[in-house]
């Protein structure tokens, strides 16, 4: 559960990362013009039986996606809900990319200690790699395309006290290239094709939606359809493919 490879496909300049995470698939297309989100819609987390969720959501002109620890039973976290309520404060676009930050880093401390109580063997396993949480931002301000992704780590040492470690990345002073990849959790068969590609085709929603595609007939059990595809660019926010629970 780490961020693991950058790489460049020379032919295209094209920066690709990846996260691991179990039982999410999430790919982010980035150019200087626009921005493609596309998520799988499985979520098996936290003691939870697998179920059907929205990975992306929208408020205004602003797209977000997550993956990881997103909800905790007890509703002590919900991140949706944050990013939701922050975004309609009338702030700059980095003030909400701090505020969503520093609103999350609490609710998710508590339910990762939580975690650790009560699901040991779940808990070891995350801390092992660290990863708890990705959250991405994206929408088109002053001529650009802006992406904003905060991946939070946990980090428990050995008498008990744990704290996050919060990477970041910030488009487009971080997206060097023409096309910037981006995928988060099961990967491995989309980021292979990725990797095979001689160049990006024109429609950029459609790569993406079969790039999850891929990974879901890859890692069936972690993984699964439907398909949410959103893209941001000038004029403004569309869906590609969703279904009812992301209407937004």
């Amino acid at each position: 559960m780490s961020l693991t490879s950058r790489f460049a496909i020379a032919a295209m300049l094209a920066c690709v990362v990846t996260t691991s995470l179990d039982a999410t698939t999430l790919v982010i297309l980035r150019t200087p013009r626009e921005i493609v989100v596309a998520a799988d819609s499985l979520l098996s987390l936290y003691g939870r039986r697998p179920q059907q969720v929205c990975k992306i959501g929208r408020h205004g002109d602003t797209v977000f996606a997550t993956a990881g620890l997103v909800e905790s039973q007890d509703g002590v976290l919900d991140v949706h809900a944050v990013i939701a309520q922050v975004l309609r404060r009338n702030v700059s676009w980095i003030e909400h990319v701090r505020t969503i930050k520093r609103r999350l880093q609490e609710p998710l401390l508590r339910t990762l200690r939580r975690m650790r109580r009560e699901l040991p063997d779940e808990f070891r396993a995350l801390a092992g790699g660290g990863f708890a949480l990705h959250v991405s931002l994206a929408a088109f301000r002053d001529g650009t395309a802006r992406l904003e992704t905060r991946e939070f780590f946990v980090e428990a040492g050995d008498t008990g006290r744990m704290r996050l470690r919060v990477r970041r990345v910030s488009c487009p002073a971080d997206c060097a290239g023409t096309v910037n990849v981006f995928g988060v959790g099961e990967t491995e068969a989309m980021m292979r094709h990725v990797d095979q590609l001689a160049r990006y085709p024109a429609d950029l929603a459609t790569l993406a939606y079969d790039l999850v595609d891929l990974q879901v007939g890859a890692t069936p059990a972690v993984v699964g359809p439907p398909i949410d595809v959103i893209r941001v660019n000038a004029a403004g926010v569309a869906w590609s493919a969703r279904k009812a629970s992301c209407a937004r």
